[in-house]
């Protein structure tokens, strides 16, 4: 696996409604991809239905010559009495990805979106001001 940075033309970030997400989590159980929910009954127990969905892919894994899967951050609002943000990993197929509607051609949104995902993946806390 390679790893995508802001410049290469595989970083997009897209957005996703519920039922793609549930899309996009049965087709990873129908190829028996690991990095994903144990099912779409957990996904549906632990993700916002109302809600938009953020993916970004931060892996490329290459089968071959050919572009075989994304290893992608998905940033979603969790189901539960305070509606928190949510970050994990997702395998998507790559022609999957490249179907999705992109949320980043700005430069600008780019730049501002990749560091959104860069401190939600290392966690985002609530600090009192002191």
């Amino acid at each position: 696996m390679t790893l995508i940075q802001t410049s290469d033309p595989d970083f997009r970030i897209c957005e996703l409604d519920f039922e793609t997400l549930i899309e996009l989590q049965q087709e990873a159980e129908e190829r028996g991809w690991g990095t994903r929910w144990t099912s779409a009954e957990a996904l549906r127990g632990q993700v916002s239905h109302d809600e938009v969905a953020l993916l970004q892919p931060f892996l490329r894994q290459r089968r071959g010559r050919d572009l075989h899967v994304f290893r992608c951050f998905i940033l979603f609002s969790s189901l539960g009495s305070d509606q928190r943000g949510a970050i994990t990993t997702m395998d998507v197929a790559a022609e999957r990805v490249g179907g999705m509607r992109r949320v980043d051609r700005d430069p600008d949104v780019r730049n501002a979106l990749s560091l959104v995902f860069k401190l939600a993946s290392s966690g985002i806390g609530m600090v009192p001001k002191a």
